[in-house]
């Protein structure tokens, strides 16, 4: 059909990421919500960190991301 499909979906883990490439996922939708030095004053479920990795594995799968 040729259409692309973008989602939202949280903290993903590698495999996670792998098996959306595999089901046709092109784009992966991820906020950070804001800086580095103030995020653990509005987030307390998940680091900074682990934000990033999440995007890191969207990348390595091959999907293109979506941040802000």
């Amino acid at each position: 059909m040729g259409m692309e499909v973008c989602c939202t979906l949280g903290m993903l883990e590698k495999q996670q990421a792998v098996e959306l490439k595999q089901a046709g996922l092109t784009a992966y939708n991820h906020n950070l919500d804001t800086s580095r030095e103030y995020y653990p004053n509005i987030i307390t479920t998940r680091t900074y960190d682990e934000r990033l990795k999440t995007l890191e594995f969207v990348r390595d799968a091959g999907i293109n991301v979506c941040s802000g």
